[in-house]
């Protein structure tokens, strides 16, 4: 299993992009099946759910494309977890987001 931190801006909606490990460890995936109970949300903190939108692969490579809703990135963070629900193809991982105001320094500024 592996992770990362990101950080997007509060409640606008994101798209960001990963790749997942083979099952066999050591490589990439080459063109992840993904189903829909292989991808979670916690928004800080809150009970695991189904992502607003479910991550694709729609390019046909290695890169999992995932969109994130603005309400997805209301909160203060998102722990997103994936595991391939049929076991076989691709290890578990998770992508932490921590989101930031981003007018924040403007505000402080008087603007």
């Amino acid at each position: 299993m592996y992770g990362m931190t990101l950080q997007l801006p509060k409640s606008q909606a994101a798209t960001v992009y990963i790749v997942v490990e083979a099952a066999a460890g050591g490589t990439i995936q080459s063109n992840p099946a993904i189903a829909g109970a292989d991808f979670q949300r916690s928004i800080d903190g809150g009970a695991f759910a189904q992502m607003d939108s479910l991550p694709t692969n729609t390019r046909n490579d290695n890169n999992i494309t995932i969109a994130l809703s603005a309400a997805e990135l209301a909160g203060d963070g998102l722990l997103i977890w994936w595991a391939d629900a049929a076991g076989a193809e691709w290890l578990p991982g998770f992508l932490s987001i921590v989101t930031y105001d981003p007018t924040a320094g403007l505000r402080s500024q008087g603007l």
